[in-house]
């Protein structure tokens, strides 16, 4: 058994660990003052106005997906940031 005895960790071995080692805390620490309540989703059709915005934009005339098969896709998810956000994608309808 080693007593009083000091170990010596090259420097540059502990500047590659000590961020990943953080990170991996971070990541298992379970998140504070958050619930399922918090994430909510939905699914609807595409409401007129964003139809208009999205026409000649990110939908053409032609387009393999007509507009009245697309939904709109809601749903709350965590940032990078760590924090709760909403986002919304579209989709074709199952």
């Amino acid at each position: 058994m080693l007593t009083g005895a000091a170990i010596t960790v090259p420097r540059m071995l502990v500047r590659l660990l000590v961020p990943v080692a953080v990170t991996l805390a971070v990541l298992a620490a379970p998140a504070v003052g958050t619930s399922a309540e918090a994430f909510k989703g939905s699914v609807t059709p595409i409401p007129a106005a964003l139809r208009e915005t999205m026409t000649g934009v990110s939908w053409r005339p032609g387009c393999p997906v007509p507009l009245a098969d697309l939904r709109l896709v809601r749903a709350s998810h965590w940032g990078f940031d760590g924090r709760v956000h909403a986002g919304r994608i579209g989709k074709r309808a199952a």
